[in-house]
């Protein structure tokens, strides 16, 4: 039997159509829908050229042609224009193309370039922390720094030198005269409370510390007074009533009557300065006259009598700024540390100044007076000393190279130094993390050892005040300093015996979980005041 041709003639003469793939079936039943001369798929079911599978196929199509045929659908089947249908494919979107962060190079330093180092230094410290630069790159440094805008020059700027009233501080109109009126009360009366003895405790140290132990925190005795950072404290003498006078880096004053929270004028501010206050010292004798010292450069008295800040003196702008201030126990003279290492005393009566020395090489932290002896004086400063000096020795004029009476040396910064209250105990803090007592010291001359030191952690870092020791005026054996320790806390310690041991500590997590920095104790009444770096003052009574 000869094999089948794909093209082969039947008895009509006509030529006929056969599949011998899958695909020429395929075609074979799109054909035959509009063909009637194409093979019917069934006579090709005992061809032996196909497969099983094949013939299932055509079987297949050949029923499904039936089925359109019936239903009119013979046009149903669509070709492409290349021959046999494709199947449908899904179209792709294309994505937008993420753009690819430019590379920028690699930055070199100048040492690796190869180049010179800019000729560039400091050569003079200002107030403002203001720098003047020198040096043959100084010219293009200085026109890459932007200027400074209009409210920097107005914060760093001075007030006018001369008597400010409430109104021009930025105090409150409507409560600030009624917290003077009430502040004038106090002042009145607390000297003659003193005199009468009232306050005055047993200085036993055991008796001393279940006092301290007495003493609570609670709601009402925390008060945000100052806007920012507290660098100075000072707490009014009076018996009768606890009023805490605090000063912030920015030159703002709060005044806060505690546990008076419920009343309008409970806290009160002010604005006497443009920069940071570093003290602040009731009068001793005088408790309605309040001085503070400023970055600024000037010192101001809140007369609360006359209800007005008075000018009290200023220094010139390139001889750096003021440190700090510390007033004579006859409240007659002011002596003032400078950021250059200078102090000066001024006459208060006269309103002249006495001297001014140089007695250290970098800047002076703090000053103290002996209160029993005002003729000495004791400083900590910036250069890693503590020095002691007796000024009866000090001329009027201007010097520089003066002796001091003894050198009290450290191995870092010393933040501060002060007499005890009855003036036979020297307190240091200082950065190399002590807390060092030297006994009658200003009774020796040369170089002191400590008396007795202790470990303390004085690293307050950059945000932080640094700690400030503060005597307990009730007692000549205790101070209080601030503490990193956690929980928050106030630590007293006692310097009975000539060694220093912590007698106390005062803290409440639930209403002190910050650092307190700058501390303060009432003159007659057992009553600690804490202050924190954002304004927030604690009050343990």
């Amino acid at each position: 039997m000869a094999t089948r041709s794909t093209r082969s003639t039947r008895s009509t003469g006509k030529p006929k159509v056969s599949a011998k793939t899958v695909s020429d079936v395929e075609e074979l039943g799109a054909a035959s829908l509009e063909d009637p001369n194409v093979v019917s798929l069934d006579e090709w079911d005992a061809d032996p050229g196909l497969s099983e599978y094949e013939k299932a196929r055509m079987r297949q199509i050949s029923e499904n042609r039936r089925l359109m045929a019936e239903l009119g659908l013979g046009g149903g089947i669509l070709k492409s224009p290349g021959g046999a249908p494709r199947a449908a494919t899904a179209v792709r979107v294309k994505r937008p193309s993420k753009r690819k962060a430019p590379v920028e190079p690699s930055r070199r330093s100048s040492r690796l370039k190869g180049e010179d180092a800019a000729d560039i230094y400091v050569s003079h410290e200002m107030p403002g922390a203001r720098l003047s630069i020198s040096g043959s790159g100084s010219a293009a440094l200085l026109g890459d720094m932007q200027v400074e805008s209009v409210r920097q020059d107005i914060r760093h700027s001075r007030l006018p030198e001369e008597s400010l009233s409430l109104e021009s501080t930025a105090g409150s109109e409507e409560y600030g005269p009624q917290f003077l009126s009430t502040l004038r009360k106090l002042s009145s009366g607390s000297h003659a409370d003193a005199g009468k003895g009232k306050g005055v405790f047993d200085s036993d140290v055991l008796k001393y510390a279940g006092r301290l132990a007495n003493l609570r925190l609670g709601a009402s005795n925390v008060a945000k007074v100052c806007p920012d950072r507290v660098y100075s404290v000072a707490v009014h003498p009076s018996s009768d009533e606890v009023v805490v006078t605090c000063g912030d880096k920015c030159g703002n004053l709060g005044m806060w009557r505690v546990g008076h929270d419920d009343d309008d004028d409970a806290v009160v501010q002010y604005r006497p300065h443009t920069r940071c206050i570093n003290s602040l010292e009731y009068h001793p004798t005088n408790a309605s006259k309040l001085y503070s010292s400023s970055y600024d450069g000037t010192v101001r008295c809140l007369d609360v009598v006359a209800g007005a800040f008075d000018f009290v003196t200023s220094i010139q702008e390139d001889e750096g700024w003021l440190q700090h201030a510390a007033l004579s126990p006859d409240g007659y003279t002011l002596y003032m540390a400078d950021s250059e290492g200078g102090c000066r005393s001024m006459d208060l009566r006269s309103g002249k100044m006495i001297w001014h020395v140089t007695f250290h090489e970098r800047k002076a932290n703090t000053v103290s007076v002996h209160p029993t002896s005002p003729h000495y004086l004791v400083t900590a400063s910036l250069d890693r000393t503590v020095r002691l000096w007796d000024v009866r020795s000090f001329r009027k004029s201007r010097q520089s190279g003066t002796k001091e009476l003894s050198l009290l040396p450290d191995t870092r910064s010393v933040n501060s130094a002060s007499f005890s209250p009855k003036g036979d105990r020297i307190v240091t803090v200082s950065q190399s993390h002590r807390l060092c007592l030297y006994v009658n010291a200003h009774t020796k001359e040369g170089t002191i050892d400590p008396t007795h030191s202790i470990p303390h952690d004085n690293q307050t870092g950059r945000w932080l005040a640094v700690f400030h020791a503060c005597w307990d005026p009730k007692t000549d054996h205790s101070f209080a300093v601030g503490s990193m320790s956690r929980p928050r806390q106030a630590e007293v310690y006692t310097t009975d015996g000539g060694v220093i041991r912590r007698i106390m500590s005062l803290q409440d997590p639930e209403w002190m979980n910050s650092v307190q920095s700058r501390l303060a104790f009432h003159s007659t009444r057992d009553v600690l005041v804490a202050c924190n770096s954002s304004g927030r003052v604690h009050t343990f009574q």
